[in-house]
């Protein structure tokens, strides 16, 4: 049942992240509490007798919860350190950040803190404490081994969790190369993501059946079938460097907000790319709108290296200077 929730609720916190991605900085933050909540980028506090009838969905805040609140449904937090002295009829799941519960703490589902560690004083009670996924900066690596859709207990589990990390350090070593050779580039990748979101996507979505056409078109055609794999290479090469451009713009957002200032752009393009492919892989496994939302953004990455000429000019909309 949590691992339910957990896979909902990481579909919920990426397309909010794409929405960070999209717009400007905004804090949304639905009221009355009524219903289920959603707050970005922006701290909460509920105190006492105040109450959420729905779920609470958090990005980029941390949420405190006073003795004699209420939560009637889950909460989930994504980036924010979460302090309950209240009731949560649900399930709580926290991603990269720590939970504290308190002497009143009241949590009937699991507790789910990946990427943080679960502190419980003397009083407080919950369900099963799982914890999982723990980077310190000078700390320790501890990784479950489960994705979505696999069996804690099955092989398929430990090499799915294996091939989803050694794809996310090979993703984030070439990501560091390709914006040490091409830094410009790749920030201008970021800016079209930002500047030409809608304009992105749609051409990425248009590349992806055109090129496949294109290649199949070429093999049929014997004078042009030397040409195949250079469009299929000319894809592959747009979509990874895509694929980093938009992992430049979520690492330079995550460095800033764990305050890592002493990282290299080198390494903050690495950790960027490393923790978007690990989100992604995850987020791929959920039946039919995983992938889904994995397509918008590797469309959206695309289309933003054709609009902007692989990172060489800047993509300014018809009727603009």
């Amino acid at each position: 049942m949590v691992r339910k929730r957990l896979f909902r609720a990481c579909v919920i916190l990426l397309s909010l992240a794409a929405l960070l991605l999209l717009a400007p900085a905004t804090t949304l933050c639905a009221a009355p509490l009524r219903g289920d909540e959603v707050v970005v980028g922006d701290d909460l506090t509920l105190r006492e007798g105040e109450h959420i009838d729905g779920d609470l969905v958090m990005m980029g805040g941390n949420l405190t919860m006073q003795a004699g609140s209420r939560v009637e449904g889950s909460v989930t937090v994504l980036g924010g350190r979460v302090e309950i002295d209240g009731a949560i009829e649900g399930e709580l799941i926290a991603l990269g950040g720590d939970v504290a519960l308190d002497t009143h703490a009241r949590v009937k589902g699991e507790v789910v803190a990946i990427g943080g560690r679960v502190s419980q004083a003397e009083g407080a009670r919950a369900g099963k404490i799982v914890e999982g996924l723990e980077i310190r900066p000078v700390g320790k690596l501890r990784i479950p081994l489960f994705l979505p859709g696999t069996g804690l207990r099955s092989w398929s589990a430990v090499w799915n969790t294996v091939a989803a990390l050694a794809s996310a350090v090979i993703l984030a070593l070439l990501g560091m190369a390709v914006v040490t050779f091409w830094p410009t580039q790749t920030t201008q990748v970021g800016k079209t993501i930002i500047s030409a979101p809608l304009p992105s996507l749609g051409v990425g979505c248009l590349l992806y059946p055109l090129a496949g056409s294109l290649t199949l078109v070429l093999l049929v055609t014997i004078c042009l079938s030397p040409l195949a794999p250079v469009v299929a290479l000319l894809l592959v090469t747009a979509s990874l460097f895509g694929w980093i451009g938009l992992g430049t713009l979520w690492g330079r957002w995550l460095v800033r907000w764990l305050n890592w200032h002493r990282l290299t752009p080198a390494l903050t393009v690495g950790v960027g790319v490393f923790s978007l492919t690990i989100g992604a892989a995850f987020a791929g496994a959920i039946p039919c709108m995983g992938p889904m939302l994995v397509l918008g953004m590797t469309s959206i990455s695309l289309g933003a290296v054709a609009l902007s000429r692989f990172g060489s000019s800047r993509y300014r909309r018809y009727g603009k200077s």
